[in-house]
């Protein structure tokens, strides 16, 4: 924010990218490459995982429409 004193700086000086960074390399919020080998395994055992609990819900499900069939037949 700029003052009424103070006078707004030419175009000319504002050019983003010019110079050299103040500190070198990537900043340090980039973290190391993964490979993707690790990312399509852990994919694989999450899909494996989810196809596991999937599964197991439509069983209890099932379960628990044939028992309810059952009882009001009775």
């Amino acid at each position: 924010m700029t003052t009424p004193d103070e006078e707004p700086k030419a175009d000319d000086e504002l050019k983003p990218g010019a110079g050299r960074p103040l500190v070198e390399g990537p900043p340090a919020s980039v973290g190391e490459l993964i490979p993707a080998r690790t990312v399509n395994l852990t994919a694989g055992i999450a899909g494996l995982v989810l196809l596991g609990v999937a599964g197991v819900v439509t069983l209890i499900v099932l379960i628990v429409l044939v028992l309810a069939i059952l009882g009001h037949i009775r």
